[in-house]
């Protein structure tokens, strides 16, 4: 079709819609083509034909079978650079000297995992003019920071530090670019970006992320004084600053920021953007709050998962909800019920997940009762969920309570409590393979041990209960404990949060 077109309709913007359409194809190899043809025909690229091409090239991202072609990105780079070097030269304030461009080369990067290159990049800028660093280079580069993983000889604790050490020299310069006082210089993703690699850094990275939550987002800390925010607070930003704050061991203050955003007034019908994510840091730390000491937080954690109902009903989603709680939603739950000693929450906890009727295991000859639900509404409990259930029992001191998780145990039975993972029932095919059976059976070790606990107490408390240490049905349940803590995969069940 080229070669048929007359030479004057043959110009660059005609060259760049083919290339983006080749691009919008994925036809990546014909793109590079046409770009390398565009040049021998005399046309020269623009700055919208280098940022057509970096960006189709951007959205690979199984770069290990286009090796190729990641050469043919660190070639245009180049191109690029020359193209900047020679438009100075003729006009310092043209609109073909952008820097967008750039920041689809550093996502390429970023997927490639060449870090340094990516420096190398946002060093060669100006520090002045319209080739200065922009929104989108920093984003780019931040975004890159946070998804930075350990390398094999690298510790995760290590390169988390470097991230957040990176993200906070980034941040500095940022806001000392010009024109960054009258104009802020970042948008949400820019914050969520910075925000998630401080919040698993050191003190001082800690430190600007709690000064950006406040000054830059808004939020207030506890009796302090919300801000008018000069970003909107998005997400990504707010799943970023609770994690910050858990890390910081301010688990007030997490508590704090998130019900600023959960009793915000809305519109009616209008959904709020918390999600199960956000509320589960929410719970992280009120269990932490309960296992450092606070005996008095289960109701309000109670109260966060019954919001979270609240919130999944209203949303109306009933296949694709994100408030939905899952099974580590309970797991926090009840380990804040199992250092505070609730057992009362405990077991609506357990109602709430499963669908059983607690007061039913209250007696030994009642039939338990389980509602029937939807998919999606109901986790069979695994072995981290009865163990927080049968410590809670223990911690009270009640027989009563401690007879009631016996006899939960014991209607659920060992083998499909270690067979499940929360997600599937111990029925599903995929999880009847020896290897994950043994697997559950290894985070099993402290619900077995508890459970042997329990029958330990209740021999000491002989009141005359049908299940008294000596009948049958206990006897087989304390065999079958026995049995499993002494197989060779047992080990101390691993914390869950």
């Amino acid at each position: 079709m080229l070669q048929n077109m007359p030479l004057d309709s043959q110009t660059p913007p005609v060259w760049n819609t083919l290339i983006m359409e080749c691009m919008k194809a994925k036809r990546y190899k014909l793109a590079c083509r046409l770009f390398t043809d565009m040049k021998r025909r005399g046309l020269k690229p623009t700055v919208r034909t280098y940022d057509t091409l970096l960006y189709g090239l951007s959205q690979i991202k199984d770069w290990e079978n286009h090796m190729k072609l990641l050469e043919n990105a660190h070639s245009l780079y180049g191109y690029l650079i020359k193209h900047y070097e020679l438009v100075k030269k003729l006009d310092s304030k043209s609109s073909e000297l952008d820097v967008n461009p750039l920041a689809s080369y550093i996502n390429i990067l970023a997927d490639t995992k060449e870090y340094t290159k990516i420096f190398d990049v946002y060093y060669a800028l100006d520090k002045d003019g319209p080739l200065v660093p922009n929104n989108l280079i920093y984003t780019a580069i931040l975004r890159a920071l946070a998804t930075r993983k350990a390398a094999p000889d690298q510790s995760a604790e290590s390169v988390a530090a470097q991230n957040a050490s990176e993200a906070r020299l980034l941040w500095t310069q940022m806001m000392a670019r010009p024109g960054a006082a009258s104009d802020f210089p970042a948008d949400s993703h820019t914050v969520a970006a910075a925000l998630r690699c401080l919040a698993y850094g050191r003190l001082a990275d800690h430190r600007l992320g709690m000064d950006i939550a406040q000054n830059v987002l808004g939020l207030s800390k506890p009796e302090g004084t919300p801000l008018k925010p000069k970003v909107p607070l998005h997400p990504q930003s707010l799943d970023a600053i609770l994690a910050l704050c858990n890390n910081m061991g301010v688990y007030r203050t997490c508590i704090h920021f998130a019900r600023q955003v959960m009793d915000k007034p809305r519109k009616f019908h209008q959904k709020s953007f918390v999600d199960r994510g956000h509320i589960n840091h929410v719970l992280k730390a009120y269990a932490s709050l309960a296992v450092s000491g606070d005996t008095t937080v289960s109701p309000a954690a109670f109260e966060t998962l019954q919001w979270m109902l609240d919130e999944d009903i209203k949303s109306g989603d009933e296949k694709t909800s994100k408030i939905r709680p899952n099974i580590r939603t309970f797991h926090l739950v009840l380990t804040a019920c199992q250092h505070c000693k609730d057992w009362l929450r405990a077991t609506r906890v357990f109602e709430i997940m499963t669908g059983y009727h607690a007061e039913d295991f209250l007696k030994s000859s009642k039939s338990p009762r389980r509602d029937r639900r939807s998919p999606g509404h109901s986790h069979f409990p695994d072995a981290t969920t009865m163990a927080s259930m049968a410590r809670t029992a223990l911690a009270t001191g009640d027989t009563a309570n401690i007879r009631q998780c016996l006899r939960i145990v014991d209607h659920l039975q060992f083998s499909r409590i270690l067979a499940s993972d929360g997600l599937r029932g111990p029925e599903d095919p995929s999880n009847t393979s020896m290897a994950l059976l043994q697997k559950h059976a290894v985070h099993g070790t402290e619900l077995v041990t508890a459970v042997l606990d329990m029958l330990q107490v209740t021999t000491k408390a002989d009141d005359g209960m049908p299940e008294a240490a000596g009948s049958q049905r206990w006897r087989h349940l304390g065999s079958e404990a026995r049995e499993l803590l002494q197989s060779p995969v047992a080990t101390r069940l691993r914390s869950t949060y």
